[in-house]
């Protein structure tokens, strides 16, 4: 299953982000970008690696691009291939190129303009090649709940 992880400071935003992203895998929230890296070298150590990273560019506290960077680094240290390393969009409410041309010279692999659509999701998605999980949602979180009644 895709392991997702989701860096947002704002939880209405990453609440938003799960809703859409849930359908593809199991999503991870984070509101530091500190807690995001620790858990993202963990799961990697443990081969249990994030497939798809949304980082916000704009952080309260933080950068994204940052993030976005100490990640890459993370990867190529680890000799991670290039075909190998994690999906990575950046999440923007600002589309200004300057930034977004940032974030793909840094190693983003797409962006996402806030507030996110389904439809946009969907075609990022399939992109690159996640498929939607066959259980319909947010239905498999919860399934080990369903008693055939």
């Amino acid at each position: 299953m895709l392991n997702i992880l989701i860096l947002d400071d704002e939880n209405m935003s990453r609440m938003a982000m799960e809703s859409l992203f849930i359908n593809y895998g199991t999503c991870k929230l984070f509101s530091t970008g500190k807690l995001a890296i620790q858990v993202f070298i963990d799961c990697f150590d443990t081969k249990d690696p994030f497939g798809l990273i949304i980082l916000d560019i704009s952080l309260e506290n933080e950068n994204g691009v940052d993030i976005l960077k100490l990640i890459r680094l993370f990867e190529k240290i680890s000799g991670v291939a290039k075909e190998n390393q994690s999906v990575i969009m950046m999440a923007t409410g600002n589309s200004e190129t300057d930034i977004i041309t940032e974030c793909v010279k840094e190693g983003c692999d797409d962006y996402l303009v806030k507030p996110l659509k389904k439809k946009i999701v969907a075609a990022k998605m399939e992109k690159y090649n996640f498929e939607p999980l066959k259980s319909g949602g947010l239905d498999h979180r919860f399934g080990h709940l369903k008693t055939g009644i």
